[in-house]
């Protein structure tokens, strides 16, 4: 049961990141610390910086390589591409 609960806390997280990447305007540059404040603010919860950063790559992979990453790798600053009308 305790499993079931912790599984379904980590698809609400990672529903509620997935809502943030969708609604991020194109060309925003953003951290981890972003969506995770957001997410604090939206389900109370606190999830790690290692965890957004995991929840958007499934996003890439879910959606396309939409999130890239921008400067150097340490700093972990992404930005959502600009789509092609």
């Amino acid at each position: 049961m305790q499993i079931t609960n912790g599984l379904q806390e980590k698809r609400k997280i990672r529903k509620c990141v997935h809502n943030w990447l969708d609604k991020v305007e194109p060309g925003r540059q953003f951290g981890p610390r972003d969506v995770q404040s957001d997410v604090r603010l939206m389900l109370g919860e606190n999830p790690y910086e290692g965890t957004i950063t995991r929840y958007i790559r499934s996003y890439n992979q879910v959606n396309g390589r939409k999130i890239v990453v921008i400067g150097p790798k340490q700093r972990s600053r992404y930005m959502k591409l600009v789509e092609d009308v």
